[in-house]
Order: structure tokens, then sequence, then C-alpha cells
């Protein structure tokens, strides 16, 4: 004959008798420890409680930043856009440095201007960036360009030339003092002379 335990034991429900959890069971008389509960921020059924731009991802956990990976300030972890993206110029990487620059020179390839870079030429172009050897020049212009060319060894030899100058005068002046001063003494030697003599 069953007990009124045995009884009891056979009509046990085993379950979640946890209302908060994913898979509450009513009917469960006995929690077998098998409650399961949705993430934070999501039901059941794995849908947001909000998710304003509907991309899955629920508001609290949207991630702002730079979605384009061309983008010099991309965001591996972005999950909203929010239009930050900053691009290179053309011709230059995120750095600020020229995909391809022969010269060296800063300007790139691309937006290098060939032309004449000398402003004493008749065809200086202002905007040139790379010399071609374009250059002309008319006579006079030439004619002064060379002589600036020239203009530092010109300058020593005039200091040169400055300095002898003033070495020369200064002889100079020094001589025509000592033949004067030689002239009076003559003649003071002739006076007294010619006094004794006449004695």
């Amino acid at each position: 004959m069953r007990t009124a335990t045995a009884y009891a034991i056979e009509f046990e429900v085993a379950g979640c008798q946890d209302d908060m959890a994913c898979n509450y069971n009513a009917d469960a008389t006995d929690d077998d420890g098998s409650c399961e509960y949705a993430a934070d921020g999501y039901d059941c059924d794995g849908n947001c409680f909000a998710d304003a731009d509907g991309d899955g991802v629920c508001d609290e956990f949207e991630v702002a930043g730079c979605q384009d990976d061309m983008a010099c300030n991309y965001d591996a972890d972005a999950t909203d856009d929010d239009g930050s993206c900053e691009y290179a110029a053309d011709g230059y990487d995120c750095d600020g440095n020229c995909f391809a620059d022969a010269d060296g020179d800063g300007v790139c390839d691309p937006f290098e201007v060939a032309g004449c870079q000398d402003d004493m030429a008749c065809n200086y172009n202002a905007d040139a960036t790379d010399d071609d050897g374009s250059c002309e020049y008319a006579a006079r212009r030439l004619r002064l360009r060379r002589q600036l060319l020239r203009g530092c060894g010109r300058r020593r030899r005039m200091r040169s030339s400055l300095r002898l100058r003033v070495a020369r005068t200064t002889w100079h002046a020094t001589t025509m003092r000592m033949r004067r001063i030689r002239r009076c003494l003559a003649s003071m030697l002739q006076t007294a002379t010619t006094a004794t003599a006449t004695a």
C-alpha cells in the first residue's frame, strides 16, 4: 500500500520556478535549477528592449565612431556611424606623406608644376615647384645674374683694393711731410753758412 509521501513524490513536476526566467514553468513544483535568463538589454527571444536605429545592437551598447575602413580614423568597434570619418587628401596618406615624391621636395609627383624657378629669368614661374631648366634671360639680366653670382668674390677683391689704396695714401702723405722737412732744414743750413762767411 502506497504512503502519502509516495503519492506526493509521484506527482512532483521538476522545472524552473522563477517567473523572471525565460523558461519559467508555472506547473513546476520542484525547482531543478534549470532557469535561463535573457542577456542584459534583450528579451527572451534575443530582441533589444530599445534599438532606435534597428541595427540589432541595443541602444545602451551602441559604440559611436567611423565605420568606413577607408577613413583615417576608422574604428573597428564602432556600431553606430556618427559622421566623424576623416580622409587623407588626394595623393597623400593619413600621415600627410606623398604616395609618390620622386625628388623628395614634399610636393607629390601628380601636383608638381614644371617651370623656371629663377626670379631673374624672363619666364620665371612663381607657381613652379620643379625647375625644368627652361629659364630664359635677356642679355642685361643675364649679365646682372652673372654679376650677382660673382658678387661675393668681387666684394672680397674690392675690400682688398680699398685697403691697398688707404695704405698707399698714408705712405704718400708721410713721404710729402718728410720732403718738406728736409727742404726746410736745407734752407736753414744754407742761411747759417752764408751768415758765417759774411762775418
